[in-house]
């Protein structure tokens, strides 16, 4: 994408009325599915200050792969504008058809429309719909939806051994809640990224940013793919914990120092 180095950051990234409009229309009420990979392109070009793209070479150019990124927003800029960004990546590297099913939450609580709270069940409703368009996948918040948590996990491990070029990449987030700074990861995604791993998918980490050498570009860097193969002296009780910790130190490597919140002691990545 083209470079601009803005002095400052945008204020808002404001997504396009008629993108919304045809959204809603297709998800709402024709129930047609869409390419996120595709909106997210269309929504990108959009934008005053076009964002980056860096360390692209480090996805491998065909099979399963696990996307893991940190859940960066801010106020003015929302954290779908990081996948659409990742998926326009993604569609960079290995073609048009690819898509990224992201693990998203099945519902968002506190939310606000205005000075107006949404009902719970209403954001449910519509983030099941848009899941179901994008081809997203959705894990259940609360911890007693046991069935419905594990269905879901087990859709993750599933797209990852599809012989479909067009289902085999997942992304996630192992903080789970956005923030400015990186969070830590919720404790059982070690697990998750441990058997993604067995399947034979590359887990590569990303980090967002708006701070780099492209300024105050919103830039996604892709890292080298990562073993998660525990050494001996961990236990299966201490796997959960060393995987997510691997995972997220690697995440922390591609973001300014102070963004890495509390995993502000991992060493940049070599460039």
């Amino acid at each position: 994408m083209a470079t601009d180095t803005p002095a400052a950051p945008v204020a808002r990234y404001p997504f396009p009325r008629w993108q919304a409009l045809v959204l809603g229309l297709d998800f709402f009420i024709l129930g047609r599915h869409r390419s996120f990979a595709a909106e997210g392109t269309r929504a990108l070009r959009a934008l005053p200050i076009q964002p980056q793209i860096a360390g692209l070479e480090h996805l491998p150019a065909r099979g399963p792969l696990l996307l893991v990124i940190n859940h960066y927003e801010r106020p003015g800029l929302w954290t779908f504008w990081s996948t659409f960004l990742v998926s326009h990546a993604i569609r960079q590297r290995r073609g048009r058809h690819a898509e990224v099913h992201w693990l998203i939450t099945a519902e968002t609580r506190g939310t606000r429309y205005g000075p107006l709270p949404v009902p719970g069940a209403l954001m449910r409703w519509v983030i099941g719909r848009v899941a179901r368009g994008y081809g997203f996948i959705t894990l259940p918040i609360a911890p007693q939806e046991t069935a419905a948590r594990a269905a879901a996990l087990r859709s993750v491990l599933r797209a990852l051994r599809s012989d479909d070029e067009r289902a085999h990449i997942v992304g996630l987030s192992p903080e789970g809640t956005a923030s400015p700074v990186l969070r830590e990861a919720l404790p059982g995604t070690g697990e998750l990224l441990l058997l993604a791993a067995r399947t034979g998918a590359a887990i590569v980490p990303v980090g967002i940013t708006e701070r780099s050498e492209h300024n105050w570009a919103l830039t996604a860097t892709f890292g080298a793919p990562l073993d998660l193969t525990p050494p001996p002296d961990v236990t299966r009780a201490g796997r959960d914990q060393w995987a997510r910790a691997v995972v997220m130190q690697s995440i922390a490597r591609l973001l300014p120092q102070d963004m890495r919140g509390c995993y502000r002691d991992a060493r940049s990545q070599p460039g």
